[in-house]
């Protein structure tokens, strides 16, 4: 039972503590907190989508995403 709880401690710990406060974490607190929450989704889902499109270029590089026609 003890380790058990150690390793969900430790999971969440290291969860909290990988979520970097940042700019837009801000932005979407202060939304959410005014009642505006659709508009905190919205900026939430932005962030969400440049994190997707950072990690895909990281992933396969960065010169095969700027030869695309479209960038």
């Amino acid at each position: 039972m003890n380790l058990a709880l150690l390793f969900v401690l430790a999971f969440t710990l290291g969860f909290v503590t990988a979520i970097p406060l940042g700019g837009s974490q801000i932005e979407v607190a202060r939304r959410a907190l005014g009642g505006h929450l659709l508009a905190a989704v919205i900026v939430a889902m932005g962030s969400a989508s440049s994190d997707v499109v950072y990690g895909c270029v990281a992933f396969f590089g960065i010169a095969p995403f700027l030869s695309h026609p479209d960038v």
